[in-house]
């Protein structure tokens, strides 16, 4: 009896959230207070909650027609980052913002509350969505191009797209929680 105590006790730390539950990499839309009439703008703001340094994000953006880059900041590529109207023919935008050469970071590891670009046109953005599942391309990556998988994706406040990949040591405790399952079940009683 107390080895399925055990296993069900080690099934449920499994299964409960852990502590930390924001995203490694958190990416804002607020509209902008500098918007000219006619040409709503929406401003992009990155929140790097993870130890690595970002160097490239992907989105699938509806509203906006133009891009203006945060020049500020030296990491990024003009040549490289763009947004791209309508590639998909279903009205959603793809949006760039790219590093200028691997290794270099557009995002620290750390930072919080990072302008990356404006985001103008005929409306306010209205919808972000990580690229995952539309073009078979992550969404947020690091400065040499590897996918950065726990990215929420938030506009005017309102979570649009999250995209959480199981940590390994997570895998692992679910593996040696199920082991567990094995051992009681097996073990005469």
């Amino acid at each position: 009896m107390s080895r399925w105590l055990f296993a069900i006790a080690v099934a449920t730390g499994l299964l409960l959230p852990s502590a930390a539950n924001a995203y490694l990499v958190d990416i804002y839309f607020q509209r902008s207070p500098v918007s000219v009439p006619g040409q709503p703008t929406s401003r992009m703001y990155v929140y790097n909650n993870g130890s690595r340094a970002v160097g490239a994000i992907n989105l699938l953006v509806t509203g906006p027609n133009s891009l203006s880059l945060n020049t500020s900041i030296s990491g990024l590529s003009l040549p490289d980052s763009s947004l791209t109207i309508n590639p998909l023919g279903d009205g959603q935008n793809f949006l760039i913002v790219s590093n200028t050469m691997n290794g270099i970071s557009i995002v620290n590891a750390g930072a919080q509350d990072v302008w990356l670009a404006d985001l103008s046109g005929p409306n306010f953005l209205s919808w972000a969505q990580g690229s995952e599942l539309a073009i078979g391309s992550y969404t947020v990556f690091d400065t040499f191009l590897r996918p950065i998988p726990n990215v929420g994706i938030f506009v005017d406040g309102f979570e649009t797209y999250s995209y959480v990949a199981a940590e390994p040591a997570t895998t692992s405790l679910l593996a040696l929680g199920l082991a567990a399952f094995g051992l009681a079940r097996r073990a005469p009683s």
